[in-house]
């Protein structure tokens, strides 16, 4: 770990001014001035600390991740579906432009679940 921090920070170092000043850009656009006062104010809080800190350990926490996971698994066959309606639309689009062979490659795969 140490030898991948000594070659990627002088890359990390040069990017840093760029990625603030975005950061500044963005927030900025999407917050008015008092707003990032108050962020900042509950930022120096000991709960906005805290949250702060732990910000990401909540977010991979297991009881969050096994949640997560069921979102995808839920989502994963309409996308599948979705994905399916348009290719068979632009195959249709073909055939009715005078490809008589065309054919949506997705309605001829076998159905695949995620898990």
């Amino acid at each position: 770990m140490a030898h991948f921090m000594s070659l990627a920070e002088p890359k990390l170092r040069e990017r840093i001014p760029n990625l603030t000043e975005a950061y500044a850009q963005v927030y900025a656009r999407e917050f008015s001035a008092e707003e990032l006062r108050q962020m900042v104010a509950f930022a120096q809080s000991p709960a906005g600390g805290h949250f702060l800190k732990s910000r990401v350990k909540l977010e991979l926490d297991p009881a969050i991740l096994i949640q997560q996971e069921g979102f995808a698994l839920d989502l994963f066959p309409i996308l599948q579906q979705m994905q399916k309606e348009k290719c068979a639309a632009k195959a249709a689009q073909r055939v009715a432009m005078g490809e008589k062979n065309a054919k949506c490659p997705l309605s001829q795969a076998p159905e695949t679940q995620a898990g």
